[in-house]
C-alpha cells in the first residue's frame, strides 16, 4: 500500500512542480464584438487560431508556478473563456493542438496544447469522454477525464472518474471517485450484473475494481495488505538468477462466476518483468475472499 501512495505521489509531485501560468494582469484578450447587438461574429480560421494562441499565452507563462488546468483557469477565467466562447468552431484547430501533447516535454508550448486539449474538452466533452454499454444495453461506464496534465507521463496517461449510467432514465447508478489511467481494462458479466475495471500505475501496482449495478457499490477487491493478513507472509518473490525482487503486487482481472469473481496475483520489480503467484476467487455478495491459491 505505501508503495502505490509514494509511486503516485512521486508522479504527481513532478507534474505539478512543472506547469506554470502567468499571474500577471492586463492582458488583452483579442476578443472581436459583434458589429450590432445580437450579430453573429464570423472568423476566418486565421482569426480563430490566433484567437486561442493570445489567450493561451495569456493562460500559461514561464515565471510562475505550476496549477492544474482547473487552478490555472482561476488565475485567468476570462482567457480561458474567450477560447471557450469561440465554440465548435474552433474545435478543428484546438483539437489539432492537444492532440500533439508530448511525454516529458515540459515546455510552455507543450503545457499550452494541454490547454488547448482541455479547452476543446470543454466546448464538447464528447471528444474525450469514453462509453462503454454493457451487453443488455441497459448501462454504460462513463470515463470523464478528470484531467489532461498527466499526459505528461506516458505512464499514466489521460486520468478519469468512471461513473456507470442508467440508460433509461439517464442517472448516474454508480459513481468512483478513484482515477483510472487510459489504458484501464473493462470487463463486463455476461448476464451485465457486474463490470470489472482494473486501475495502476507502471509497475508500482494494480487494482480491480467491481461495478455492481444491483446495489450500486464500487468494490475494490482484496490487494496487498489484504492478502498478506489472509496468508500472514510477505508476498514477495526472489529471483536468484536475475538477482531481482518482485515485490510490487498487481490484482488482475481473471474471469466471472456465479456472483463471484477470480483475480490473479501478480509481482513486479520497480523495474519491470513480473511473476503471476496464485489467484484468488472472491464472493461479491459476501465481500471475502472464498479461496486463494499460491502457485509452488
Amino acid at each position: 500500500m505505501l508503495r502505490r501512495v509514494f509511486a503516485l505521489a512521486a508522479s504527481v509531485f513532478v507534474l505539478m512542480s512543472l506547469i506554470s501560468c502567468d499571474t500577471s494582469t492586463g492582458e488583452d484578450l483579442l476578443i472581436p464584438g459583434p458589429d450590432s447587438p445580437g450579430e453573429k461574429v464570423i472568423l476566418s480560421e486565421t482569426e480563430i487560431a490566433g484567437i486561442v494562441d493570445r489567450n493561451l499565452d495569456i493562460l500559461v507563462k514561464k515565471d510562475t508556478q505550476y496549477s492544474l488546468e482547473g487552478e490555472c483557469i482561476n488565475d485567468h477565467p476570462e482567457a480561458f473563456s474567450a477560447i471557450v466562447a469561440l465554440g465548435e468552431d474552433a474545435l478543428p484547430y484546438l483539437t489539432e493542438l492537444g492532440q500533439n501533447v508530448r511525454g516529458y516535454d515540459y515546455s510552455v508550448e507543450n503545457y499550452q496544447r494541454i490547454l488547448a486539449r482541455y479547452a476543446a474538452y470543454t466546448i464538447q466533452p464528447e471528444l474525450y469522454t469514453l462509453t462503454y454499454p454493457s451487453p443488455d444495453g441497459k448501462y454504460v461506464l462513463k470515463w470523464a477525464p478528470t484531467t489532461f496534465v498527466t499526459m505528461l507521463d506516458p505512464f499514466m496517461g489521460t486520468m478519469y472518474n468512471i461513473s456507470v449510467i442508467d440508460i433509461q432514465t439517464g442517472k448516474t447508478a454508480i459513481a468512483c471517485a478513484e482515477f483510472f489511467e487510459e489504458e484501464s481494462s473493462l470487463h463486463w458479466s455476461p448476464d451485465s450484473r457486474y463490470a470489472a475495471v482494473s486501475a495502476g500505475y507502471r509497475h508500482s501496482y494494480r487494482d480491480v475494481y467491481v461495478f455492481y449495478m444491483a446495489s450500486g457499490d464500487c468494490i475494490l477487491l482484496p490487494g496487498e495488505e489484504e492478502l498478506e493478513t489472509l496468508l500472514e507472509k510477505d508476498l514477495t518473490y526472489y529471483d536468484a538468477a536475475t538477482d531481482d525482487e518482485f515485490s510490487c503486487v498487481h490484482i488482475l482481472f481473471d474471469e466471472w462466476g456465479t456472483d463471484t469473481v477470480t483475480a490473479r496475483i501478480m509481482l513486479s520489480s520497480v523495474v519491470g518483468g513480473g511473476v503471476e503467484i496464485g489467484s484468488y476467487t472472491y464472493d461479491l455478495a459476501k465481500r471475502e475472499i472464498i479461496s486463494c491459491d499460491l502457485y509452488e
